[in-house]
């Protein structure tokens, strides 16, 4: 049988506990380990993908997070995020007098 090599101690001890032969477990665990290591990024499949192995495992990916020393998920850009909402806002309030207008016809504000 071939030597399994995992990155983390916690996906190695995890792989040395359990019977040998096929098992959808460690593979897993060695899938979520990689995907952590390796901050390339994904496509929309690969990423799915990821996201329902991380919900599969939410202890086993944390405990590989913190061991690697990574996010699962990238942070947002804080300022980024602020602009986004700061166009959200402005563009409400362009639509507001034109929904006020439409509001009076129907018995509502004047």
């Amino acid at each position: 049988m071939t030597q399994v090599i995992a990155r983390t101690s916690f996906v190695q001890e995890r792989i040395e506990n359990r019977p040998p032969g096929p098992d959808s477990f460690t593979e897993d665990l060695l899938k979520i380990e990689r995907s952590l290591a390796e901050a390339v990024p994904r496509g929309i499949a690969a990423t799915m993908a990821f996201l329902n192995l991380v919900s599969r495992y939410p202890r086993e990916s944390e405990a590989i997070d913190i061991e690697l020393g990574t996010s699962p998920l990238p942070h947002l850009a804080s300022d980024r995020l602020d602009e986004i909402v700061d166009d959200c806002l402005r563009l409400a309030e362009e639509r507001l007098p034109s929904e006020k207008h439409l509001a009076g016809e129907f018995g509502g504000f004047a």
